[in-house]
């Protein structure tokens, strides 16, 4: 059975506004969510269950500056920072508990849009593979526009990045890279409005192009594909 414990801490010159889950139960109601003192700054929680969302809220707690949000879960690690501001990031840990797990970066209708950084770590996974292989993906300079979400995930043992953008097409510069190896080449990539996008690269040792898909919708067949080069 796949552990279920998650874990999420926020740190930097910025606060979690609201915390709340899908059915919009706010952080004391949440059923397994647990906060975990520290001696610092950040906020920590550790999430135990299933839970379809987990969102924070996140504004600056002074000047606007820049903050880290990360999630820990048994397969993967997400990582996303951004200049805190006094209108709300919202940042969502999804599907914890199961093997589709995700993060989502979202914007209210009324703020101003803003770029993000953002990267997903695969973990070694017992019973996959490529158990002992830890995989990253790094997407930086992603802007993200007033009422728009992104949703990311890895699939195949962090071998493929999954973006579903409910928006208008957006752009970011893609790194990869395996274990402690040096990064990849970098390399543009579109992220088109309203299908998900699957990159997945063609090696994980060496230089080389990214393969991507485009399907219609998150679990649907692919619909075109091809490859992007630095």
């Amino acid at each position: 059975m796949m552990p279920r414990s998650a874990v999420i801490i926020l740190t930097g010159p910025a606060r979690a506004a609201r915390i709340f889950d899908g059915a919009g139960r706010s952080e004391r109601d949440i059923s397994g969510l647990q906060a975990i003192p520290r001696r610092d700054t950040a906020t920590m929680y550790v999430i135990d269950g299933e839970h379809a969302e987990i969102r924070y809220d996140v504004v600056a707690t002074d000047e606007p500056a820049q903050y880290c949000w990360g999630l820990r879960t048994p397969g993967c690690v997400a990582l996303v920072t951004a200049s805190a501001t006094s209108a709300p990031d919202q940042l969502s840990a999804e599907h914890l508990g199961s093997c589709r797990r995700a993060v989502s970066l979202a914007l209210p209708p009324n703020a101003a849009a803003k770029t993000f950084s953002m990267q997903l770590i695969g973990l070694p996974t017992a019973g996959h593979p490529l158990s002992h292989v830890t995989r990253r993906f790094e997407l930086n300079g992603l802007p993200i526009g007033p009422g728009q979400r992104l949703s990311a995930r890895l699939d195949d043992g962090g071998q493929e990045l999954h973006l579903t953008n409910h928006g208008p097409t957006t752009t970011a510069a893609l790194r990869t890279r395996s274990c402690s190896d040096p990064p990849l080449e970098i390399c543009s990539v579109t992220i088109e409005a309203g299908v998900t996008t699957v990159l997945r690269p063609s090696s994980w040792t060496a230089p080389g192009p990214i393969c991507f898909e485009v399907r219609d919708t998150p679990t649907g067949p692919a619909h075109r594909w091809g490859q992007l080069t630095a």
